[in-house]
C-alpha cells in the first residue's frame, strides 16, 4: 500500500469510529485519533512552538523555536530539512517567540508570514510585545537559506503585560488575534488591520473564552476560510482536554465564535509538551508539533454540524398559542447537511431536507403548557449534532403586568427607591437625567430587588464628579412576557459587552417595538451606558459605551432592558412611539401625542447614527402635560466638539399613578 493510501485509509477508519460512537451527541466531547510523522531533520529545532503549512508552496512546513532566533525552519511533512528563512530584524526584538501564522497582508494577492514573540512567563513585559510581518517566499526544493524583509508591529496590552502562546490572522479581515495563557480563563485580545508599523499601539481586549476552557492554551489557528479555529493545550492526560474547534458562521465575529462553547477533543496520543497546532489548507485535518522530542502529528478530523437557531440565550421559545412565533433555523457543515429534524416532546414533530428552515408561525399548533423541542442535523458524511430549547406556549390573553412608576430626585451620592408594591424578579430602566448641572452625567442604578433599588448620578469620568440633583423617572416591571393596558411588554436581564450584539426578546412583537435599557452593574471602573439599535420584531442590537478618553471595556455589565410595542391606542393612562431620526445635539421638543396630569417618561435613542458617546437630557422648566423639550449631550473627554448626528427617538410615557 502506498504512502497516500495509507493516509485516506487512516482517514476513513476515524471516520467509522466517530460516525458510529457519535451519531446524535448533545455534547460537544470528541475523540479523535493520530498518525505521527518522523522527527524533524533541522537538529538546532528542539522546542518548535509555532507551526503552520504554507498556502503557496506544496508539502512545506514552517516551525520556530521558542526562543529569539530571527530566522524560522521549512520543511516537508516527513521531515525532510529544506532550509530556513532569516528575518531582516536583529534580536533586539525578538523575545520569546510562541506562535506564527500565515495570512493576508497590506498586498493584494500576496500571502504574509506573521511571527509573534508575544511569550511572557513572568508577565513583566511593561514595554510590550513584537510581532513581525514578511511576505512568504516561493520555495521549490531544498535551498539552505532565504533572507526576507520584515516588518514590526509593536503591542501593549490594556489590561497589562500577560503570557500569552496563541497568535492567529483573520483571513478575511486581517485582524491578529491573541490568546493569553495563564489567565484563569484565557482573555481574546485583538489587533485591528490596518496595523501600524514601527509604533506601539495598545491591543484591544475583546473578552473571555467560555467557562469551558481554562489555563494552558499553547496555541492556535484559524482555517483559510475563516470558518474554523483550532487552540491546543499542554495537558498531558488522556482524561484532559487536548484541543478546542471553534465553528464560525459568516455572519458572526471572530470573538463571537470564541465565545460558544467549542467542540471538545481528545487524542488517544499524548505529546509531551503540546506547543504548535495548525489547520492544512482545505481545513479537513490539522497538525501538532511538540517540544522535547521533536515530531508532527497528523489529525484527520470532521466537525459536526453547526446549528444556528434564532432564539434567546437561554434557549427558551415563547410561542402564543394559535399564533406560534418567528422561529429561523440554519446549519452548516464541511459536508452539506442534507436533514433536519425537529422533535417535540421525543414526538417527531417535522423534518426538513435541506439546511434551512423558517417560520413566522412556528409551533402554532401547540397547547398551551411548556415542551422540549430537539433539533437534529445531518449531513452526508453521516455526522449529526442536537440542541434543545425548551418552549413555553402562552396564551392569547398575555397577564397583565405587575410595574411600578414614579419619580426620584438624586445627586451624586446613592439614593434609595422603594416600590410602593413589591415585584418579583423586577427590571428596571431610568430615564435621562434633568439638565440641572451642566456637566455631561446620567443615572446609575444598583442592588435591584423586588423592594426596590439604588440610583446616583453618575459623571463621566474625565470630569470632578460631584453632581447637583437631577430628576429621574424610573419603571419596574416583572421580567418576562406581559401586557399593560393593552401594550405588549417583554422584560429581561442580559449581560453586555462593548461590542455590538444582537439579542433576541423573550417573545416575538408583531411590529418593531421600542426598546429600553440601564446598566445595574459596576463591573467596569469607568462609567459607562447601554445602547440599543437596529429594533425589529424579534431582535435587537445593544451594546455598552465609554467615553472617548477612557481605556477599553474589559468586563462585561448587567442590563435591564424593557421592550413596548408602538402604534396608536386608546389607553389614556399610556403611550409610546418611535420619531423620525431628526434629534441632535439642539434642544428639540418631543410630542407624547396626550394630555397627561403628571406625565412619567422615559426615552433613549433607537439608531446609532453619530460616532460619538452621548447621553440624552432634557429640560425641565419645558416640561408640559404633553411634550417636554430634550437634546443629546456628547462627552468631551477627547474634544470640545459636541455636534452630534440625528438620531431617532423612542419614548414611552405613563400618567404617574
Amino acid at each position: 500500500m502506498n504512502y497516500l493510501n495509507k493516509i485516506i485509509m487512516a482517514a476513513v477508519t476515524i471516520l467509522i469510529f466517530l460516525s458510529n460512537a457519535y451519531t446524535e451527541d448533545e455534547s460537544n466531547i470528541i475523540p479523535i485519533k493520530a498518525k505521527k510523522y518522523k522527527d524533524w531533520v533541522d537538529a538546532h529545532i528542539h522546542e518548535s512552538s509555532g507551526l503552520e503549512q504554507s498556502s503557496m508552496n506544496h508539502n512545506v512546513y514552517y516551525t520556530h523555536n521558542d526562543n529569539s532566533q530571527n530566522w524560522i525552519a521549512c520543511a516537508r511533512r516527513n521531515g525532510t530539512y529544506l532550509g530556513r528563512i532569516y528575518f531582516s530584524h536583529n534580536l533586539n526584538v525578538l523575545v520569546d517567540a510562541e506562535d506564527m501564522s500565515i495570512g493576508p497582508g497590506p498586498i493584494n494577492g500576496k500571502s504574509y508570514i506573521y511571527y509573534g514573540t508575544i511569550g511572557d512567563n513572568g508577565a513583566g513585559r511593561v514595554n510590550g510585545i513584537q510581532i513581525l510581518r514578511m511576505v512568504e517566499p516561493e520555495i521549490t526544493e531544498e535551498f539552505g537559506r532565504i533572507d526576507v524583509t520584515s516588518e514590526v508591529m509593536h503591542y501593549i496590552y490594556p489590561d497589562g503585560p500577560r503570557d500569552a502562546e496563541t497568535l492567529f490572522v483573520d483571513p478575511n479581515t486581517k485582524d491578529i488575534y491573541i490568546i493569553s495563557k495563564r489567565d484563569k480563563r484565557p482573555r481574546v485580545y485583538v489587533a485591528r488591520y490596518p496595523q501600524p508599523i514601527d509604533t506601539t499601539t495598545t491591543l484591544e481586549y475583546l473578552g473571555e473564552l467560555p467557562q469551558s476552557i481554562g489555563r494552558g492554551i499553547t496555541g492556535g489557528d484559524m482555517s483559510r476560510d475563516g470558518k474554523h479555529i483550532i487552540l491546543c493545550t499542554n495537558y498531558k492526560n488522556t482524561s484532559d482536554p487536548h484541543f478546542f474547534h471553534f465553528q464560525k458562521n459568516e455572519n458572526q465575529t471572530v470573538y463571537e465564535a470564541l465565545s460558544q462553547e467549542p467542540e471538545i477533543l481528545y487524542t488517544d496520543f499524548i505529546h509531551p509538551q503540546r506547543e504548535a497546532v495548525c489547520w492544512n489548507n482545505s481545513a479537513t485535518s490539522f497538525y501538532a508539533s511538540t517540544e522535547g522530542s521533536m515530531y508532527l502529528t497528523y489529525y484527520s478530523y470532521h466537525s459536526k454540524p453547526n446549528i444556528v437557531v434564532s432564539t434567546p440565550e437561554n434557549g427558551q421559545l415563547n410561542v402564543t398559542k394559535g399564533k406560534g412565533c418567528l422561529f429561523e433555523l440554519s446549519a452548516n457543515d464541511d459536508g452539506a447537511v442534507v436533514a433536519l429534524n425537529l422533535i417535540i416532546n421525543d414526538h417527531l414533530d417535522l423534518t426538513v431536507q435541506g439546511d434551512s428552515y423558517s417560520s413566522e408561525h412556528f409551533l402554532s399548533h401547540l397547547e398551551t403548557g411548556e415542551y422540549t423541542l430537539r433539533i437534529t442535523a445531518y449531513d452526508n458524511a453521516g455526522y449529526s449534532r442536537t440542541k434543545r430549547r425548551q418552549v413555553i406556549v402562552l396564551p392569547n390573553t398575555l397577564d397583565e403586568a405587575k410595574y411600578v412608576t414614579g419619580k426620584v430626585t438624586a445627586g451624586h451620592h446613592w439614593e434609595t427607591v422603594n416600590f410602593y408594591n413589591p415585584i418579583n424578579n423586577p427590571v428596571v430602566v431610568v430615564s435621562p437625567a434633568s439638565y440641572n448641572g451642566h456637566q455631561g452625567a446620567f443615572p446609575e442604578i444598583r442592588n435591584v430587588n423586588k423592594d426596590g433599588f439604588e440610583v446616583h448620578i453618575r459623571e463621566w469620568n474625565h470630569l470632578d464628579g460631584s453632581h447637583v440633583p437631577e430628576t429621574i423617572n424610573y419603571f419596574a416591571v416583572e421580567a418576562g412576557v406581559h401586557s399593560i393596558k393593552d401594550f405588549s411588554i417583554q422584560a429581561s436581564v442580559i449581560q453586555v459587552s462593548e461590542s455590538d450584539q444582537s439579542r433576541y426578546f423573550p417573545g416575538t412583537f408583531s411590529s418593531s417595538p421600542v426598546v429600553f435599557s440601564t446598566v445595574a452593574s459596576s463591573n467596569n471602573e469607568m462609567p459607562v451606558t447601554s445602547f440599543v439599535s437596529e429594533v425589529e420584531s424579534y431582535t435587537y442590537m445593544i451594546n455598552l459605551e465609554k467615553e472617548e478618553g477612557a481605556s477599553n471595556i474589559t468586563h462585561h455589565e448587567s442590563v435591564h432592558v424593557i421592550a413596548i410595542n408602538t402604534g396608536n391606542n386608546d389607553s389614556k393612562t399610556i403611550k409610546s412611539g418611535l420619531t423620525s431620526s431628526t434629534y441632535h445635539h439642539d434642544e428639540k421638543t418631543l410630542d407624547f401625542r396626550h394630555d397627561f396630569t403628571y406625565p412619567t417618561f422615559f426615552m433613549q435613542t433607537q439608531t446609532k447614527n453619530g460616532v460619538d458617546p452621548y447621553v440624552i437630557r432634557w429640560i425641565k422648566n419645558t416640561l408640559k402635560s404633553d411634550s417636554v423639550d430634550i437634546f443629546l449631550q456628547e462627552e468631551t473627554s477627547s474634544d470640545s466638539e459636541i455636534e452630534h448626528a440625528n438620531e431617532s427617538i423612542g419614548w414611552l410615557v405613563f400618567e404617574q399613578e
